[in-house]
This record gives C-alpha cells, structure tokens and sequence, in this order.
C-alpha cells in the first residue's frame, strides 16, 4: 500500500467520523441535498486525417461511483487501459472511487474520492505512482441554509511530463504544465506523434450558481493536446487531439434557492 493509498483510508474514516459529528450544533437547519458522483477518468480522443471528416472516441467515466442523497458507494477496479487510433490513451492501476453522502438532521454533507495507483497517459508521456483527489462539501457554519463550502485537496506522488519529475509542492488550483513530446502511433508512418499541450491541476466547472441546483466537477488533472504524425516539420497522415479529465470527483447540490457555493483547492505533489 502506498503512502498516499494510507493517507487516503486514514482520511477517510477520519471523514466518516467528522460528518457523523460535524452538524449536530445546526440540527434543525440543515436543508442542502447532495449527490456525488467520481470516477479515474473520461473524455474523447478525435482523430482527423487528411480528407475524411474528422472521428472522435468517447470515454466512458471508468470505475464511476454514484451516491444520490444518502448512503455510500465504493468502486474499485483492478486495471484499465486502452489504446485508440494507433496511441495507448490510458493505463491505470490500483482504481479506487468512492461517493458518500446524507440528508439528515444530524448528518448533512456530500463526499467525492478518486485514486490511482500507478498510472500513464499517451503511451508514458505522463506518469505518475499514485493520487488522490477528494471533493467534500458541506453546509456553511455561519450560514448553513443558504451556503455550502466545498474543498478539495488533491496528493500526486512522482509526477513527471517526459520523464522530467515535476518539484514537489503545493500548486495553486488551475496550474498549467506545458506538455511536448513523442508518444508512440502504430497508426503513423514515422510510428510516433508529435504532441503538444497541457497538464491542468485540480479544474473546476461550476453551474447553477444562484439557483436552487448547483453542479460542481473536479478534475484532479485535465490533459488537452495534439499529437501530429509528421516528418521533418511535414503532417504525413494525420491529428489527434485529446481531451481526458482525471481523478475526477462531483457533486449536485440542491435544496435551497439562490445557493451559493465556495470552492478552494489545491493540488499537492511529492517526489518520494
């Protein structure tokens, strides 16, 4: 079991035990609903060669864990992987998703965990040995009817872009690492892409904002790119972009009108 993966079960029981007990101060108050939702990864990957119209290749969330209102969901999966178009997407290992969430006088909060064990994007471009990112949301203290905060606090262990290690530390939510790089395509002549793009760091989506029905996604890490197969500076075949968003977590956040939802964030790495 790796460091984060004891982080993580410490943490969680750690959270069972602070939401049993949290709201018990603002028993009668309590009027927010959750959902929460987590997966490893999704997203779409769209080739374009040189004439026909583009394709794209949908993802489906991988090992994706659901709780509606109350109760708990846990979704482990041993190892994902799949190459599409030529290029090998993802290869993950050691999923773990879970989703917690109550509707209570007593118990009043929504709770998102996504963990990888070792992992590679694009065919090793990206690699890391294990993460965690969690989402908690829960009821405001000075104004539980009308406000929730959520938090969330993702933990990389030796992430590295091109096999070049990322300094350990504390990144700000929404950080940007520049990707450029081979990664392999048995589809492409030169049997290799050229790819350029970014590594963003713990991006949120938030809708709903002011209604009774709010949204709100993490994505630990949302990789955007292209890979072009070329030769000498000359596209020989073909494109391919990228769009996956990993170690995602979520919740859907109702019960009040003209909610509002505060959101902070960070994104831990560590080199060990």
């Amino acid at each position: 079991m790796s460091w984060i993966q004891i982080h993580k079960s410490r943490n969680y029981a750690a959270l069972l035990m602070l939401m049993s007990t949290s709201f018990c101060l603002n028993a009668t108050a309590q009027t927010q609903q959750f959902s929460t939702a987590s997966s490893a990864l999704y997203g779409s990957v769209t080739r374009t060669v040189m004439g026909p119209a583009p394709t794209t290749t949908s993802i489906a969330p991988i090992a994706s864990s659901i709780t509606q209102l109350s109760g708990t969901n846990d979704s482990p999966l041993s190892t994902a992987s799949q190459t599409i178009y030529g290029v090998a997407v993802y290869n993950l290992s050691t999923i773990d998703d879970a989703t917690l969430a109550a509707d209570t006088a007593l118990n009043d909060y929504g709770t998102a965990f996504a963990s990888i064990g070792t992992g590679s994007l694009l065919g090793g471009l990206v690699t890391w040995q294990s993460s965690y990112t969690p989402l908690v949301c829960q009821p405001n203290a000075v104004n539980p009817i009308g406000q929730v905060d959520c938090n969330s606090t993702a933990v990389i262990a030796n992430l590295k872009i091109n096999g070049v290690a990322i300094p350990a530390g504390t990144y700000p939510a929404g950080t940007a690492f520049p990707i450029t790089g081979s990664i392999p395509d048995t589809s492409c002549a030169a049997g290799a892409d050229a790819f350029t793009g970014y590594l963003i760091t713990q991006e949120s989506q938030t809708t709903g904002l002011g209604t009774g029905q709010v949204n709100l996604s993490i994505s630990g890490l949302h990789l955007v790119g292209q890979g072009t197969c070329e030769f000498q500076g000359v596209i020989l075949f073909s494109t391919t972009s990228f769009d996956l968003h990993l170690l995602t977590a979520g919740s859907n956040i109702g019960g009040t009108t003209n909610l509002v939802v505060n959101t902070t964030g960070n994104l831990t790495l560590a080199n060990i």
